[in-house]
């Protein structure tokens, strides 16, 4: 059983496969050797007897790591984490829990059930248990993805915004074309920037309808990256996301001619890179030039 969670991560359920593949993490290995062997990429892989410990093991050695967690060891192994491991719990509840003493996810699994309801709400309780390593969601077949994403890293830093911008472009025609190929639209475009000493950061922003075509899309993330700081050491990698997915975008009273004629050169475009590959139609300001490295990707 497969349930996506994202562009490059999902949960497996091998149950039923131990039979024919191997234990859990022999499966792993051989999905991770497979990977490589077929597109080149390294990946990380977590196995533990559910979603949410193996997703944090799979978090912690990136980006060719495998870590097992034993079936009776999930909350040993969390214990010693920090809490920004911790699922849901952002900046804003970390400062309470650790303004009431919570340093690590044991700790979050040692307090008392009520304190948790009034710092966290109803998510408390719920935390507490995850805490503990207790999680009974199932993978869920065919469940639509969270998000669509797309990312490239540079061979070396950019260090201006137009430099920035064409491979943004490019990032932002392969989600709209993930999404017309899945019957998709989208309300929330995230712009993701790794600078050149490591640092990572995002910016969000909500649109007033949902969309599913290159342009409103590459606007949204170039507005975004005006919202960012100086580029200062230069930028490594830039990556493009949306969420908010649906197959059913609200009807609207006015309908928008121009947001129709995107939709259907989208899904034109779409069925002409499914005849002759992704490169069978672009923009002209895509087609690569070696000499700028923009167009030098991995």
């Amino acid at each position: 059983l497969v349930e996506g969670l994202s562009v490059d991560e999902g949960f497996l359920d091998v149950t039923g496969s131990r039979a024919l593949f191997g234990s859990g993490p022999e499966i792993a290995r051989r999905i991770k050797q497979d990977v490589l062997s077929e597109i080149g990429l390294t990946g990380s892989a977590g196995v533990a007897t559910n979603k949410f410990v193996a997703k944090i093991a799979s978090d912690l050695e990136k980006p060719d790591g495998l870590t097992i967690v034993p079936r009776d060891g999930a909350a040993e192994f969390l214990a010693p984490l920090p809490l920004e491991r911790m699922w849901r719990v952002g900046p804003r509840a970390r400062v309470k829990l650790r303004a009431a003493g919570m340093q690590t996810i044991g700790d979050l699994a040692r307090a008392d059930a009520h304190t948790l309801g009034q710092l966290l709400g109803s998510w408390g309780p719920v935390a507490r248990e995850l805490a503990r390593g207790l999680d009974e969601r199932p993978v869920v077949v065919g469940r639509p993805p969270r998000s669509l994403g797309s990312e490239t890293t540079f061979e070396y830093d950019l260090t201006t915004t137009d430099a920035l911008l064409k491979p943004i472009l490019r990032q932002s025609m392969q989600v709209a074309d993930r999404l017309v190929d899945k019957g998709l639209w989208a309300q929330v475009v995230t712009l993701k920037i790794k600078y050149g000493d490591h640092r990572i950061r995002t910016r969000q922003a909500r649109l007033s309808r949902e969309v599913a075509d290159t342009d409103a899309i590459f606007e949204t993330a170039r507005d975004l990256l005006g919202r960012f700081d100086a580029l200062g050491t230069g930028v490594r990698l830039t990556g493009v996301s949306v969420s908010g997915l649906t197959k059913h975008p609200d009807a609207e009273l006015f309908p928008d001619e121009g947001r129709a004629r995107r939709e259907r050169l989208a899904a034109a475009t779409h069925a002409l890179r499914e005849r002759f590959g992704a490169a069978g139609v672009t923009r002209a300001s895509l087609i690569p030039d070696p000499a700028d490295p923009g167009d030098s990707r991995r």
